[in-house]
């Protein structure tokens, strides 16, 4: 035998002698590199004189097997004032082929919620996520508005039911419309200076609607304005 011939994602080698009345066993591997049928024929070169040096051979591909994570939700949970522990949700997706092994999730201080198993193809798991402030400070990583330049990053709003029931989380704000008027009194930079949010699902009664600027400069939340 000289060699072997094989179609694509077929393969395997040998040469040599074999002996009257012998045989050689040889290895085909096959390697699909896409998800489709494969087949041909498979001939060996040698010096035989008569017999059949030629067979089929056939594999499928599948797909390759994935898991892909994606996070959603908004965790900016703004000022929060200490021993208040609000609760806000993390959506953890599959869109991948096969099931995601969720082994846990880690936080950074003052941030916790606990999950762990499987999320099938397609699917989700929602996560209650607790901040839980114990000083006055800036826990986490700051959720940044789109704004142009005015030196605020993040406007938080909150509603705290007048009755004192613990706040409720609105939203981050985003950047509203063009303020041509500001801008001519205070510079260009502050010319997309207003923000809007539009909340809903509030269950009745009365709140005192507070807004949070955090300003980039300070890294801290500051000139809260209040309104009932």
């Amino acid at each position: 035998m000289t060699g072997i011939t094989y179609p694509g994602a077929f393969s395997g080698s040998w040469s040599g002698s074999i002996a009257p009345g012998g045989f050689q066993d040889v290895t085909v591997t096959f390697a699909p590199t896409a998800a489709a049928a494969y087949g041909g024929t498979v001939t060996v070169s040698g010096d035989q004189t008569s017999g059949t040096n030629t067979i089929a051979v056939s594999g499928t591909g599948a797909p390759t097997a994935t898991r892909v994570i994606g996070l959603s939700g908004n965790l900016a949970f703004g000022v929060v004032r200490v021993g208040m522990t609000p609760v806000l949700t993390l959506r953890i997706t599959n869109t991948g082929s096969a099931a995601l092994a969720v082994t846990g999730i880690s936080y950074p201080p003052g941030f916790s919620g606990f999950w762990s198993g499987s999320i099938a193809p397609g699917g989700v798991q929602d996560v209650q996520v607790t901040f839980t402030p114990t000083t006055g400070a800036s826990y986490g990583a700051q959720q940044p508005s789109p704004v142009d330049g005015s030196g605020v990053d993040t406007v938080h709003v909150w509603a705290y039911p007048a009755a004192g029931d613990d706040p409720i989380f609105l939203g981050v704000a985003d950047s509203g419309d063009s303020r041509p008027d500001v801008a001519a009194t205070y510079g260009t930079r502050f010319d997309r200076s207003s923000f809007s949010l539009t909340a809903t699902g509030l269950p009745p009664g009365v709140y005192d609607v507070v807004v949070y600027a955090h300003r980039a400069s300070t890294h801290a939340f500051e000139g809260a304005q209040s309104v009932r």
